[in-house]
Protein backbone atom coordinates (compact mmCIF):
# COMPACT_ATOMS: atom_id res chain seq x y z
CA UNK A 1 0.00 0.00 0.00
CA UNK A 2 2.73 2.00 1.21
CA UNK A 3 4.70 1.81 -2.54
CA UNK A 4 1.38 2.04 -4.29
CA UNK A 5 1.25 5.49 -2.38
CA UNK A 6 3.97 6.86 -3.22
CA UNK A 7 4.11 5.93 -7.09
CA UNK A 8 1.02 8.10 -6.89
CA UNK A 9 2.73 10.78 -5.81
CA UNK A 10 5.45 10.36 -8.19
CA UNK A 11 3.71 10.19 -11.10
CA UNK A 12 1.48 13.51 -10.27
CA UNK A 13 4.90 15.42 -9.72
CA UNK A 14 5.97 13.98 -13.14
CA UNK A 15 2.92 15.16 -14.41
CA UNK A 16 2.54 18.77 -12.85
CA UNK A 17 6.54 18.99 -13.93
CA UNK A 18 5.18 18.20 -17.78
CA UNK A 19 2.81 20.34 -18.16
CA UNK A 20 5.04 22.96 -16.74
CA UNK A 21 7.66 22.52 -18.97
CA UNK A 22 4.50 22.11 -21.72
CA UNK A 23 3.45 25.45 -20.62
CA UNK A 24 7.13 27.20 -21.00
CA UNK A 25 7.87 26.51 -24.20
CA UNK A 26 4.37 27.41 -25.36
CA UNK A 27 5.08 30.66 -23.91
CA UNK A 28 8.09 31.10 -24.96
CA UNK A 29 6.92 30.48 -29.03
CA UNK A 30 4.26 32.53 -28.18
CA UNK A 31 6.97 35.38 -26.93
CA UNK A 32 8.85 35.09 -29.84
CA UNK A 33 6.15 35.08 -32.43
CA UNK A 34 5.01 38.21 -30.92
CA UNK A 35 8.46 39.66 -31.04
CA UNK A 36 8.35 38.78 -34.23
CA UNK A 37 5.66 40.52 -35.31
CA UNK A 38 6.35 43.85 -33.58
CA UNK A 39 10.15 43.73 -35.32
CA UNK A 40 8.04 43.34 -38.86
CA UNK A 41 5.97 45.97 -38.23
CA UNK A 42 8.81 48.25 -37.09
CA UNK A 43 10.24 47.61 -40.53
CA UNK A 44 6.72 47.37 -42.85
CA UNK A 45 4.53 50.19 -42.65
CA UNK A 46 0.63 49.33 -42.48
CA UNK A 47 -1.02 49.26 -45.95
CA UNK A 48 -2.93 53.13 -46.37
CA UNK A 49 -4.89 53.84 -49.42
CA UNK A 50 -3.23 55.77 -51.86
CA UNK A 51 -4.53 59.32 -51.99
CA UNK A 52 -3.65 61.42 -55.01
CA UNK A 53 -3.01 65.18 -54.33
CA UNK A 54 -3.35 67.59 -57.50
CA UNK A 55 -2.05 71.21 -56.96
CA UNK A 56 -4.75 73.65 -58.55
CA UNK A 57 -3.30 74.80 -62.06
CA UNK A 58 -3.74 78.81 -61.70
CA UNK A 59 -3.81 80.08 -64.91
CA UNK A 60 -2.06 84.03 -65.26
CA UNK A 61 -4.49 86.82 -65.00
CA UNK A 62 -4.09 89.14 -68.06
CA UNK A 63 -3.78 92.67 -67.73
CA UNK A 64 -5.51 93.08 -71.04
CA UNK A 65 -9.23 93.27 -71.23
CA UNK A 66 -11.41 90.33 -72.56
CA UNK A 67 -12.47 92.51 -75.72
CA UNK A 68 -11.02 95.84 -77.22
CA UNK A 69 -14.85 96.62 -77.54
CA UNK A 70 -16.92 98.14 -75.31
CA UNK A 71 -20.20 99.01 -76.74
CA UNK A 72 -21.84 102.43 -75.46
CA UNK A 73 -24.97 100.77 -73.99
CA UNK A 74 -26.41 104.90 -73.12
CA UNK A 75 -29.66 105.42 -73.27
CA UNK A 76 -30.30 102.20 -75.28
CA UNK A 77 -33.37 99.66 -75.03
CA UNK A 78 -33.70 96.69 -73.21
CA UNK A 79 -32.81 93.99 -75.38
CA UNK A 80 -29.86 96.25 -77.64
CA UNK A 81 -27.32 93.08 -78.40
CA UNK A 82 -23.82 94.34 -79.48
CA UNK A 83 -21.05 92.33 -82.03
CA UNK A 84 -17.79 92.58 -82.12
CA UNK A 85 -15.19 91.10 -84.35
CA UNK A 86 -11.87 90.34 -83.24
CA UNK A 87 -10.40 89.70 -86.51
CA UNK A 88 -11.81 92.56 -87.80
CA UNK A 89 -11.70 95.11 -84.88
CA UNK A 90 -15.19 96.57 -85.72
CA UNK A 91 -17.87 96.75 -83.57
CA UNK A 92 -21.47 97.36 -83.72
CA UNK A 93 -24.88 97.78 -81.22
CA UNK A 94 -27.68 96.49 -82.66
CA UNK A 95 -31.84 95.73 -82.01
CA UNK A 96 -32.65 91.94 -82.80
CA UNK A 97 -35.80 92.63 -83.74
CA UNK A 98 -36.27 94.66 -86.45
CA UNK A 99 -40.09 95.41 -85.19
CA UNK A 100 -40.10 94.78 -81.34
CA UNK A 101 -41.69 91.01 -81.62
CA UNK A 102 -40.58 87.69 -81.44
CA UNK A 103 -41.69 86.61 -84.58
CA UNK A 104 -38.46 84.41 -86.78
CA UNK A 105 -38.98 86.62 -90.08
CA UNK A 106 -38.49 89.08 -87.99
CA UNK A 107 -34.90 88.49 -86.08
CA UNK A 108 -32.26 89.95 -87.02
CA UNK A 109 -29.03 87.96 -87.82
CA UNK A 110 -25.33 88.96 -88.28
CA UNK A 111 -22.96 86.75 -90.17
CA UNK A 112 -19.21 87.17 -90.51
CA UNK A 113 -17.51 86.63 -94.13
CA UNK A 114 -13.63 87.01 -94.68
CA UNK A 115 -13.88 91.21 -94.47
CA UNK A 116 -17.15 91.32 -94.82
CA UNK A 117 -20.28 91.63 -91.83
CA UNK A 118 -24.04 91.11 -92.96
CA UNK A 119 -26.99 91.82 -91.21
CA UNK A 120 -29.86 90.82 -92.36
CA UNK A 121 -33.48 89.24 -91.19
CA UNK A 122 -33.46 85.52 -90.38
CA UNK A 123 -34.30 82.87 -93.30
CA UNK A 124 -32.61 85.64 -96.05
CA UNK A 125 -29.01 84.94 -97.24
CA UNK A 126 -26.83 87.51 -95.96
CA UNK A 127 -25.57 89.15 -99.14
CA UNK A 128 -29.38 90.61 -99.50
CA UNK A 129 -29.23 92.58 -96.50
CA UNK A 130 -26.78 95.45 -95.07
CA UNK A 131 -23.32 95.11 -95.13
CA UNK A 132 -19.97 96.88 -93.62
CA UNK A 133 -16.52 95.91 -95.42
CA UNK A 134 -13.18 96.45 -93.72
CA UNK A 135 -9.86 97.42 -95.60
CA UNK A 136 -6.38 98.05 -94.65
CA UNK A 137 -4.16 101.12 -95.98
CA UNK A 138 -0.98 102.86 -95.94
CA UNK A 139 -2.24 106.08 -96.82
CA UNK A 140 -2.40 108.92 -94.59
CA UNK A 141 -5.75 109.83 -95.22
CA UNK A 142 -9.52 108.30 -95.75
CA UNK A 143 -9.27 110.49 -99.80
CA UNK A 144 -6.12 108.71 -100.29
CA UNK A 145 -7.06 105.16 -99.24
CA UNK A 146 -10.17 105.60 -101.34
CA UNK A 147 -7.84 106.33 -104.39
CA UNK A 148 -5.48 104.08 -103.90
CA UNK A 149 -7.86 101.18 -103.25
CA UNK A 150 -11.24 102.19 -105.94
CA UNK A 151 -9.74 104.96 -108.42
CA UNK A 152 -6.45 103.68 -109.66
CA UNK A 153 -6.68 104.67 -113.79
CA UNK A 154 -9.42 106.36 -113.59
CA UNK A 155 -9.55 110.00 -114.49
CA UNK A 156 -10.18 112.44 -111.63
CA UNK A 157 -12.65 114.65 -113.28
CA UNK A 158 -14.67 111.40 -113.78
CA UNK A 159 -14.70 109.94 -110.44
CA UNK A 160 -13.06 111.41 -107.30
CA UNK A 161 -12.95 110.72 -103.27
CA UNK A 162 -15.32 113.47 -101.73
CA UNK A 163 -14.81 114.02 -98.32
CA UNK A 164 -18.19 114.98 -95.67
CA UNK A 165 -17.55 117.38 -93.79
CA UNK A 166 -20.28 118.33 -90.54
CA UNK A 167 -23.72 116.07 -91.75
CA UNK A 168 -24.40 113.31 -93.81
CA UNK A 169 -25.22 114.92 -97.55
CA UNK A 170 -27.30 112.19 -98.13
CA UNK A 171 -25.18 109.38 -98.20
CA UNK A 172 -23.00 109.71 -94.52
CA UNK A 173 -24.81 108.56 -91.32
CA UNK A 174 -26.78 111.27 -89.38
CA UNK A 175 -24.82 111.02 -86.90
CA UNK A 176 -21.28 111.84 -87.02
CA UNK A 177 -18.93 110.83 -84.40
CA UNK A 178 -15.83 113.06 -83.76
CA UNK A 179 -13.10 110.67 -83.65
CA UNK A 180 -13.99 109.50 -87.37
CA UNK A 181 -13.63 111.02 -91.23
CA UNK A 182 -16.60 110.00 -93.22
CA UNK A 183 -16.04 110.05 -97.31
CA UNK A 184 -17.55 108.37 -100.54
CA UNK A 185 -16.33 108.18 -104.18
CA UNK A 186 -18.73 110.97 -106.51
CA UNK A 187 -18.75 112.40 -109.60
CA UNK A 188 -19.87 115.46 -111.42
CA UNK A 189 -23.57 116.05 -112.07
CA UNK A 190 -25.18 114.53 -115.14
CA UNK A 191 -25.85 117.34 -117.85
CA UNK A 192 -29.23 116.45 -118.87
CA UNK A 193 -31.98 116.97 -116.19
CA UNK A 194 -33.99 113.66 -117.19
CA UNK A 195 -30.98 111.47 -116.41
CA UNK A 196 -30.95 110.51 -112.91
CA UNK A 197 -27.90 112.45 -110.07
CA UNK A 198 -26.69 108.78 -109.59
CA UNK A 199 -26.10 107.86 -113.30
CA UNK A 200 -22.26 108.88 -113.39
CA UNK A 201 -21.73 106.18 -110.66
CA UNK A 202 -21.95 103.59 -113.84
CA UNK A 203 -18.28 105.15 -115.13
CA UNK A 204 -16.97 104.81 -111.40
CA UNK A 205 -17.22 101.59 -109.46
CA UNK A 206 -20.35 99.97 -107.07
CA UNK A 207 -18.29 101.80 -104.03
CA UNK A 208 -19.77 104.96 -105.42
CA UNK A 209 -22.46 107.22 -104.43
CA UNK A 210 -25.96 106.08 -105.22
CA UNK A 211 -29.60 106.43 -104.87
CA UNK A 212 -29.39 104.52 -101.55
CA UNK A 213 -26.68 105.28 -98.58
CA UNK A 214 -23.35 103.71 -98.49
CA UNK A 215 -19.86 105.61 -97.33
CA UNK A 216 -16.49 104.53 -96.13
CA UNK A 217 -15.60 105.78 -92.53
CA UNK A 218 -11.88 105.96 -91.46
CA UNK A 219 -10.76 106.27 -87.50
CA UNK A 220 -8.23 109.39 -87.00
CA UNK A 221 -7.12 106.81 -84.46
CA UNK A 222 -6.71 104.02 -86.58
CA UNK A 223 -5.55 105.03 -89.60
CA UNK A 224 -4.36 101.80 -91.58
CA UNK A 225 -7.99 100.52 -91.72
CA UNK A 226 -11.12 102.05 -93.06
CA UNK A 227 -14.61 100.37 -93.52
CA UNK A 228 -17.09 100.92 -96.33
CA UNK A 229 -21.37 101.21 -95.35
CA UNK A 230 -24.18 99.72 -97.08
CA UNK A 231 -27.06 100.45 -95.90
CA UNK A 232 -29.53 100.85 -99.32
CA UNK A 233 -32.92 102.66 -98.83
CA UNK A 234 -34.07 101.60 -95.76
CA UNK A 235 -33.22 101.01 -91.95
CA UNK A 236 -33.19 97.19 -91.12
CA UNK A 237 -32.60 97.82 -87.73
CA UNK A 238 -31.79 100.39 -85.12
CA UNK A 239 -28.71 100.78 -83.19
CA UNK A 240 -30.40 100.16 -79.32
CA UNK A 241 -32.04 103.86 -80.44
CA UNK A 242 -35.11 104.45 -82.09
CA UNK A 243 -34.61 106.05 -85.64
CA UNK A 244 -31.40 105.67 -84.84
CA UNK A 245 -30.14 103.22 -87.39
CA UNK A 246 -27.51 100.44 -86.38
CA UNK A 247 -24.75 101.87 -88.59
CA UNK A 248 -24.31 105.35 -86.28
CA UNK A 249 -22.81 102.65 -83.76
CA UNK A 250 -20.34 100.73 -85.50
CA UNK A 251 -16.73 101.57 -84.54
CA UNK A 252 -13.02 100.86 -85.28
CA UNK A 253 -11.65 99.86 -82.86
CA UNK A 254 -8.09 98.52 -83.75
Amino acid sequence: MKLTYITKIIAGILVLVIVAVLVVLFLGKENNRIAKLVTVSSVIPSPVSAVVTVSPVVSPVSTKALSDYVPDMTGKKTGTKSYYSEKLGVGFTYSPSQDGTKSRDQQVVVTEIGNKIFLNLAGQKPEVGQWLEVFTTKEATLPEAITVQFLKGIDPKVCFPKAYVGGAQGFAPANIAPENDYAGISYPAPSDPNVPYWDGSLKCTSYSETNGIQYFVMNKKVPNKFIFVSVGQYSLTDDGVVDQNWTNSIKIVK
